[in-house]
């Protein structure tokens, strides 16, 4: 007699039954979850760590340079594609073997595709008129 109207008989059996399946799915599923993430580890993947120190190393020899080159800022830096570029040639040809360098190698072509269009500040010398 249920089938003619799509109303079973037993209802709140069937509730009742989904009800419990569905909820021992659910502490199994929050169990193995418990389980499959991994721990909250202080250490740093290593790979992350050279890649960090590789971008660090260029920022600083981009810093001391521009340090060196104006004077402690008091003459005109030159562009960012030529500084740019001259550390690009100090550090020689890409090796595909060798990471952390084509690391560098990278921050570079990401540093050339933000900044290369950019001009200095002009100072001014104190000569001429």
């Amino acid at each position: 007699m249920g089938q003619r109207d799509r109303s079973p008989d037993d209802v709140q059996g069937i509730a009742r039954a989904r009800d419990i399946t569905y909820g021992l799915f659910s502490m199994f599923f929050i169990g193995l979850i418990a389980f499959a993430t991994p721990l909250n580890t202080s250490h740093e993947d290593p790979l992350i760590e050279r890649e960090y120190a590789a971008v660090a190393e260029v920022t600083t020899w981009i810093t001391h340079r521009l340090n060196q080159v104006t004077e402690r800022g008091t003459k005109t830096a030159p562009t960012m594609s030529a500084l740019l570029e001259r550390l690009d040639t100090s550090l020689g040809p890409e090796d595909p073997k060798n990471w952390d360098l084509k690391i560098k190698k990278k921050e570079i072509k990401r540093l050339e595709a933000l900044y290369a269009d950019w001009e200095p500040i002009y100072k001014w010398n104190g000569d001429g008129d």
